[in-house]
């Protein structure tokens, strides 16, 4: 993702705990030294993004904390090393003579410094490398199976680009989670349905929330869920700031703006079970459009604002209602519904007052929409699958300049969601 595109009202994420303080004070006093023979079994080594090091000595107590400090060269002026400092490493085994963890993905080539944090005094072990795991930060297009099925980048038919999604059977409603190298989505897990994040790095799922969650929606800054924290009201809730980005220059930081927790309850007549079929969309303000499946040929397009609550619009009658945003010229966004009628798919785009005229359609499309995703890197574009009956399914682009539409994949596929991230 490009800089100029990191927007959000209430989702810019912060950079892991970025220069912590260092382990001598500012008269040169002498590190701690509360583990005796402290060192690593890989001391001066190269290993790879995953690998297991092992801190060995005497005296680790189970509450210890294992930091890594990261450093590599820009070779720019003003800043000759990157830098990251601070970052908790994940523990995989700990005893009192010796800690095991697992190196990270997503970080440079770097040379990486070992200490262990305790009481917060830092003691330092020693030091290593790590190859590469930079992920990919150009834009790719994801196609997705369900049923546990596949994720696979279109773009390179690789094996290594293709993951196995049997973990989560029922994985949908996917949304991109920029810089992170994996997809959010949504899934059943103990009878609700809550939000997960399946890494590309580890091919691991990792639980993103404890409640029951309506829907997810993205911007480039993050991904949010509409969850009800006590059971009967909603909120929205910034579920991605625990998840590791691709985060090259510490010099580079990011505010943070986290959601408010208000809670609302649901429009009249509208139930949780009627959200989630598609995920919800990012206007760019403080609201969010998202629909609700009436499960009588009709769905009900609801606006979210983060002060004021939902707002249930009249209903549609419809085969699907498909929230979408994408972004135009100088950082705005245009953003609406697509509308399926008899097999045909009409976009209509949100009028000046935030809401959508079901009238006359901005355009339409002879096929059934099946799942829309945005590219930020390629502004007035939208990517639609489309279910187009005999011909099978086929992923198309729609450009706002001249309202046409172009085939992305000529040979036709068996997805069932696409999503855009890198």
């Amino acid at each position: 993702m490009k800089t100029n595109v990191r927007l959000g009202l209430v989702l810019l994420v912060p950079v892991f705990a970025m220069g912590m303080a260092a382990c001598k004070d500012d008269e040169g006093a002498s590190e701690p030294q509360f583990i005796e023979n402290a060192r690593l079994m890989e001391e001066g080594q190269t290993l790879s993004p995953g690998e297991t090091v092992h801190l060995l000595g005497d005296g680790y107590l189970d509450t210890d904390d294992v930091m890594l400090e990261f450093y590599w060269d820009l070779n720019e002026p003003g800043f000759p090393e990157g830098y990251i400092k601070g970052y908790r490493a994940e523990i995989m085994e700990s005893a009192s003579d010796g800690i095991s963890i697992r190196l990270p993905y997503r970080k440079p080539e770097s040379r990486v410094e070992v200490l262990v944090m305790r009481s917060g005094e830092m003691m330092r072990v020693g030091k290593l490398y790590v190859e590469d795991g930079a992920t990919p930060e150009e834009a790719r297009l994801y196609g997705i199976t369900r049923g546990g099925g596949t994720a696979e980048c279109m773009w390179n038919a690789k094996p290594e680009t293709r993951w196995t999604l049997d973990g989560c059977p029922d994985f949908h409603s996917a949304v991109s989670c920029w810089e992170c190298y994996g997809l959010c989505g949504l899934s059943e897990i103990g009878g609700m349905q809550c939000p997960v994040f399946f890494d590309f790095c580890t091919s691991e799922w990792k639980r993103l929330g404890g409640y029951p969650t309506l829907a997810l929606f993205a911007s480039p800054s993050g991904v949010g869920a509409l969850h009800a924290v006590d059971g009967e009201d909603y909120t929205l809730e910034i579920i991605s700031d625990h998840l590791e980005r691709n985060d090259y220059v510490s010099t580079s930081s990011r505010d943070i703006m986290p959601a408010p927790l208000y809670k609302y309850p649901l429009p009249e007549g509208l139930e949780a079970e009627m959200f989630g079929d598609y995920p919800g969309a990012y206007t760019g303000t403080e609201s969010l459009l998202f629909s609700a499946n009436n499960g009588n040929g009709k769905w009900t397009p609801v606006v979210y604002g983060i002060y004021s609550g939902f707002h249930a619009l009249g209903d549609v009658e419809a085969e699907g209602l498909i929230p979408f945003s994408f972004m135009d010229k100088d950082n705005e966004w245009q953003c609406g519904y697509i509308v399926v009628r008899a097999g045909v798919s009409g976009m209509y785009l949100l009028e000046e007052n935030g809401e959508p005229a079901f009238d006359e359609p901005c355009s339409t499309f002879a096929g059934r929409a099946l799942s829309v995703s945005a590219n930020y890197d390629r502004p007035r574009t939208l990517t639609v699958l489309f279910e187009t009956g005999g011909t099978g399914r086929k992923i198309m682009e729609f450009s706002l300049d001249g309202k046409v539409w172009k085939s992305v994949d000529e040979e036709g596929c068996a997805y069932d969601e696409i999503v855009w991230t890198n």
